[in-house]
């Protein structure tokens, strides 16, 4: 990461309210990276080799607006559309691919459903199964076990 620039803060959101409702701060300790107009949350562990190992593998130069290095040709052609692009032409962008977002998350979720219907269905079928042939069991070797 030559010539990167890292920049780490400490923020007391009681008396910065405004600045952590600004990057949707909920909880604390939040650790925020990448762009500054952007910020992304570390989701990950907190102790010094998660976070470590996480940096190394991670923290690479990001494809920005102000950093075109990193960005692929597709990145960079798309940047440089949107950057022509008034600020309502955005916004609608914006909001069209949350509606994307969105719908993929619901389409994913009521699959999901599905499969937990099915789940629970073949789940049922099974320990019927197993409790039938356990009894089964059991009364094989009580007859095996009876005097002939």
């Amino acid at each position: 990461m030559d010539n990167a620039e890292v920049t780490i803060g400490r923020v007391d959101c009681d008396r910065e309210v405004d600045l952590c409702k600004r990057f949707e701060i909920l909880g604390t300790p939040t650790l925020l990276y990448g762009n500054p107009y952007n910020l992304l949350e570390y989701g990950g562990d907190k102790d010094f080799l998660s976070l470590k190992a996480w940096a190394m593998d991670v923290l690479v130069p990001i494809c920005s607006p102000d950093t075109l290095d990193p960005c692929s040709d597709l990145e960079k052609e798309q940047i440089s559309q949107w950057m022509k692009m008034s600020e309502g032409d955005l916004q609608r962008m914006i909001e069209d691919v949350k509606n994307r977002e969105e719908t993929a998350h619901r389409d994913f979720e009521a699959k999901m459903h599905e499969l937990q219907v099915q789940y629970d269905s073949l789940n049922d079928k099974n320990t019927r199964s197993q409790a039938r042939m356990k009894r089964e069991i059991k009364l094989l070797q009580e007859v095996r076990a009876m005097p002939q």
